[in-house]
C-alpha cells in the first residue's frame, strides 16, 4: 500500500492527491538520496579512526538513522569516527532534521489554507486542485525555517561551548567542536553523542544547566518555527492558530506524564543513585 501511494504514477490532470502524491515522492527521494550518500562516505577507511572501511550494513544503518534523526547506532560514534566521519554524520541529521522541519512546515501551512483559505486566491487555488501555498512562499517559509534554525544552534553551541570549557576543561577547538555537534544533534532532536562507550548524556545528567539548554533546543527544534511564528504573531493564546494550541497542549501533556510515569518506573532502578532533584530532572529530559 505504502509502495502504491508513494511510488505509483501520477494521475492525469491537477488534483490534491497528485500534488500530495508529488510532495511525497519528492522527500523519499531525497531521503532515499541522502542516506545512500552517506553510507558511501561512512564506508570509506579515512573516516574512521582505525583506517578501516565500515562494513556496508552498518554504515547504511547509521546513514538512515542520522537522516531520519532517530538516533541509533551500531558503533561507537567517538571511537569508530575521526573528525571527518563525525562530519559526516553531523551533516547527516542536520540534513535530515532540515527535511522534516520544512516538509511538516510547509505541509502545515497547506492545510490551514486547506482548513480556511485566507483569500479569494486562495479559494480559487485549492477549487482547482493546487496548493495555496505558491513556491515562492514555501522558498520564502523554508528561509525563515533555515535562519531560525541556524540562531537557535549556534545559541545553544555557545552556551554549550562555554560548559565545555569551564566546567568540563575541555581544550577550546575540542570544546567548540563538542558544543556544535550536541547543539545541532539536540535541535534535530537526535540522540547520537560523542561522548564514547555509549554513555549519551549521562556523565552530566545531573547538571542543571547542560540538562536546561538541551531541553530548550529539543523543544525549539520539536515544536518547530511556524509554531512559535504564530505564537510571536498572537502573543496571547486565545489568537492562537487551531493547530498552534492542540501542538502545544499535547506537548505539555506528553511531557508532564512522561515525566511522571519515568519517574515512577525507574525511582529504584536507573535512578537509585541520584538525589530527588536529580531524579526529576533526569526523567522530565
Amino acid at each position: 500500500m505504502f509502495g502504491r501511494v508513494i511510488f505509483a504514477p501520477p494521475a492525469a490532470g491537477p488534483g490534491p492527491r497528485t500534488n500530495a502524491r508529488r510532495h511525497a515522492q519528492l522527500f523519499v527521494l531525497g531521503l532515499i538520496v541522502t542516506s545512500l550518500a552517506g553510507t558511501v562516505l561512512q564506508t570509506s577507511p579515512w573516516v574512521t579512526r582505525s583506517g578501516q572501511r565500515t562494513p556496508v550494513v552498518d554504515a547504511f544503518f547509521t546513514s538512515v538513522s542520522a537522516a531520519t534523526v532517530t538516533g541509533l547506532s551500531v558503533v561507537d560514534s567517538l571511537e569508530h569516527w575521526n573528525w571527518w566521519g563525525q562530519v559526516i554524520l553531523l551533516a547527516l541529521i542536520q540534513i535530515g532534521g532540515l527535511g522534516f522541519t520544512v516538509g511538516a512546515s510547509v505541509l502545515l501551512q497547506m492545510l490551514r489554507r486547506g482548513i480556511g483559505a485566507y483569500t479569494l486566491r486562495d479559494e480559487l487555488l485549492l477549487k482547482d486542485g493546487a496548493p495555496a501555498l505558491s513556491i515562492q512562499e514555501a522558498v520564502f517559509l523554508a528561509g525563515r525555517i533555515v535562519r531560525f534554525t541556524i540562531v537557535a544552534e549556534i545559541t545553544g553551541a555557545m552556551v554549550l561551548t562555554v560548559w565545555f570549557v569551564s566546567a568540563a576543561g575541555m581544550p577550546p577547538r575540542d570544546a567548540v567542536w563538542n558544543g556544535l555537534f550536541y547543539a545541532i544533534a539536540a535541535f534535530c532532536n537526535a540522540g547520537f553523542d560523542i561522548t564514547g562507550g555509549f554513555q549519551s548524556i549521562r556523565p552530566v545528567a545531573t547538571d542543571v544547566w547542560v540538562n536546561f539548554v538541551l531541553i530548550v533546543l529539543i523543544q525549539l527544534g520539536a515544536l518547530s518555527y511556524v509554531v512559535f511564528a504564530d505564537i510571536g504573531r498572537a502573543r496571547s493564546w486565545r489568537p492562537l492558530a487551531l493547530d498552534t494550541k492542540i501542538v502545544l497542549s499535547l506537548n505539555g501533556v506528553l511531557l508532564g506524564i512522561g515525566t511522571i510515569v519515568f519517574l515512577a518506573a525507574e525511582w529504584g532502578g536507573a535512578l537509585a543513585g541520584y538525589a530527588t532533584e536529580s531524579k526529576l530532572l533526569a526523567s522530565h529530559f
